[in-house]
């Protein structure tokens, strides 16, 4: 999940209850500690949800942008957010400072598509992890070049 300007190193797809449905890493960074900050943006996110609900918040837009800086390692990232009508969640942990919010809206909207279409074939059991889903999302691709 690479562009001319950013690169994803962790995405997670969250359920309703909180549950992880699907989550990867990209390159060399620790999935544990991606995983607990994307666990700890979660009071954030439910927070924004909270306010778009009650009407403080002006629209009910999916994609909530820029949730919260987080520090892992020696390394700064921030995290972003895109929250569903049916209220599960895509988190991605991003490592630029220089991101258009065009481009992670994109991003988001891409991942909800892939989502959506798996989640609705009858025939996939409601698997994420399936090599058309993997190679969409870009993992095996990332994951190629990380190792070459």
């Amino acid at each position: 999940m690479t562009g001319p300007n950013f690169k994803v190193v962790y995405i997670s797809i969250v359920g309703e209850q909180n549950e992880t449905l699907f989550s990867r890493s990209f390159g060399d960074v620790d999935e544990s500690e991606m995983q607990f900050s994307v666990y700890a943006s979660m009071d954030i996110i439910k927070e924004q949800v909270s306010q778009q609900i009650s009407g403080s918040a002006t629209s009910g837009d999916p994609y909530l942008g820029f949730i919260s800086p987080t520090l892992i390692g020696l390394n700064f990232y921030k995290i972003y957010a895109y929250v569903a009508a049916t209220c599960f969640k895509i988190i991605a942990i991003i490592n630029d400072n220089e991101v258009p919010p065009s481009r992670i809206r994109e991003l988001f909207e891409s991942v909800h598509e892939l989502y959506s279409t798996v989640i609705c074939n009858p025939l996939l059991f409601n698997k994420l992890d399936t090599p058309k889903f993997l190679d969409r999302i870009g993992i095996r691709s990332i994951t190629k070049s990380c190792n070459s």
